[in-house]
């Protein structure tokens, strides 16, 4: 890549030795190059995991698991899940809590408060 610039700008090998000396020292430090051959059984397994996953996702697609949890709290959607999970109006709550026609709308529920602050 140096003798490439080098050559580029028209600049002298011999007036650049101890740029191209450091290069070639630092080669092995900055282009490793490891090879790792491809276990076709471990990529043959997680390639079909993934086929099941695509499948299951597609033949279950009206099925929604609900695990509402402490880990619900950074999701933005977490009212209508817990809305939906106890058979509350998730109508009025898509209504009060979100803007349908402003895709920003989220941004600015009570919920996303602080996001709002940040990405400003």
């Amino acid at each position: 890549m140096v003798l490439a610039k080098l050559k580029e700008h028209n600049l002298s090998e011999a007036s650049h030795a101890e740029l191209l000396k450091r290069a070639e020292e630092m080669r092995a430090h900055y282009f490793q190059r490891i090879y790792t051959p491809v276990n076709a059984t471990v990529a043959d397994n997680i390639f079909d995991g993934f086929v099941e996953t695509a499948i299951e996702m597609r033949d279950n697609r009206h099925r929604c698991d609900k695990n509402i949890g402490r880990h619900c709290g950074w999701c933005d959607y977490e009212p209508l899940c817990r809305t939906e999970l106890t058979g509350g109006d998730v109508e009025f709550v898509m209504r009060t809590e979100f803007a349908e026609d402003d895709p920003e709308g989220y941004r600015r529920t009570k919920r996303s408060a602080k996001l709002k602050v940040v990405n400003e």
